[in-house]
């Protein structure tokens, strides 16, 4: 609907108001534009301030939880892991300086997945010394052929900078590794690549 649409429904002792009427609306207009355009700035901040709190809170309660659970594994560092699948006992255990080729899959605790090799429909190949924390300290108890979910403490993730966008500050973060091969040449590979964010991870 346009203005002349709204003209011709205005009541005749209104018509020689219409210029005031008009001028009235096209401030309220620009009074809203303003606030839509210079709003969102200025709670944007809020909101992932707000978001990191509660990354704090809700990460420490699903530790606290999951730690209770006779399948999962807590380490000194506060690293947590359930073994899904044995692979072969007699296999290497990878070292910080060795290559391995892996397919995974990582969620945040509100369970979207942020990155997955299964998606892009092959396994990566990076340096073990290379990579965060919890995943350092997790590949180098493991051996090819296992399957093992990771509950990672911010701490041992990105910490308070996050990552990319899609991992924010003081992120829990929940993976799935299946090892499947160290490789000893370390000099090639390269990093995992962020799947697009938003997809709903399996349940």
């Amino acid at each position: 609907m346009t203005l002349f649409d709204i003209a011709g429904k205005v009541p005749a002792n209104l018509i020689p108001r219409l210029p005031g009427l008009a001028l009235a609306l096209g401030l309220l207009l620009f009074i809203s534009a303003c606030s839509l355009i210079g709003g969102k700035p200025s709670r944007a901040p809020i909101a992932a301030n707000e978001r990191a709190v509660w990354a704090v809170a809700e990460g420490d309660k699903l530790l606290a939880r999951n730690g209770k659970r006779s399948k999962v594994t807590t380490t000194a560092s506060g690293l947590q892991y359930e073994v899904m699948r044995a692979g072969d006992r007699a296999g290497p255990m990878p070292r910080p300086q060795d290559m391995v080729r892996a397919h995974y899959e990582g969620w945040t605790i509100d369970r979207v997945t942020f990155d997955s090799s299964y998606l892009r429909g092959k396994p990566a190949e990076f340096p073990v010394g290379a990579l965060i924390p919890g995943w350092i300290e997790a590949l180098q108890l493991m051996r090819p052929g296992d399957v093992w979910k990771l509950w990672v403490p911010s701490k041992l993730a990105y910490g308070e900078r996050g990552q990319s966008g899609s991992i924010g500050p003081n992120e829990t973060l929940i993976f799935q590794i299946e090892l499947i091969d160290v490789i000893p040449d370390n000099s090639q590979g390269s990093r995992p690549i962020l799947a697009p964010p938003g997809t709903e991870a399996p349940r």
